[in-house]
């Protein structure tokens, strides 16, 4: 037979379990919001002109799509060589534009040069220690699919280590600069909220 006592440290476990994981939740939603807002802070909506809104209504849908977890699964194994080497060194310099690369934004470079099968690891090691300038990465880059892939990698890269520094936000935004990537567009792939765990 169970007793009293016994029920009651039942209970006081169950609840003290429920607050662990609501800390938990509640700590990851937080990051969550938190890199979106940091990334977003890039591109204040006071940085919008009228053109920019104008030429992104009908790419709305496209560019979205370019940015979804999906399509970039699929993308990645389609995109031509160039394409699939200026993605490996827009995410390094992503991951370097604070000065450190954190384990977890390394992790996910590997990940995602092993679905490039861009992975030999001295490859990536002589590409980590000679970051490409920005002007360089999207020097060539044409199609407006291989733009946005470009960007979400970038932006997948700094949300890895759940941290976004200001030097990031800066390389983020001269990267939407340079790819000609408008802020809409830019905040409309932020919002979009996709995570480096799901790719």
């Amino acid at each position: 037979m169970v007793g009293l006592g016994e029920i009651l440290f039942q209970m006081i476990c169950s609840i003290a379990d429920l607050a662990i994981g609501y800390k938990i939740i509640s700590k990851l939603t937080s990051t969550k919001k938190n890199l979106t807002a940091d990334l977003l802070a890039a591109f204040p909506p006071g940085g919008l002109t009228d053109s920019d809104t104008i030429t992104l209504r009908p790419a709305a849908r496209n560019t979205l799509d370019f940015a979804s977890k999906s399509h970039i699964k699929e993308t990645v194994h389609i995109l031509d060589d160039e394409i699939k080497l200026k993605a490996i060194r827009v995410m390094i310099s992503a991951a370097m534009a604070d000065g450190l690369v954190h384990p977890d934004e390394d992790d996910f470079i590997q990940r995602v040069a092993e679905r490039l099968t861009m992975d030999e690891k001295a490859f990536l090691n002589n590409e980590k220690s000679n970051p490409q300038f920005i002007a360089d990465i999207v020097s060539g880059v044409e199609q407006h699919r291989d733009r946005i892939v470009l960007f979400t990698l970038a932006i997948l890269t700094l949300k890895a280590d759940d941290d976004i520094s200001a030097e990031e936000k800066l390389f983020i935004r001269e990267l939407a600069d340079g790819l000609q990537i408008n802020y809409t567009e830019a905040r409309l792939i932020i919002s979009a909220g996709l995570s480096p765990v799901e790719l």
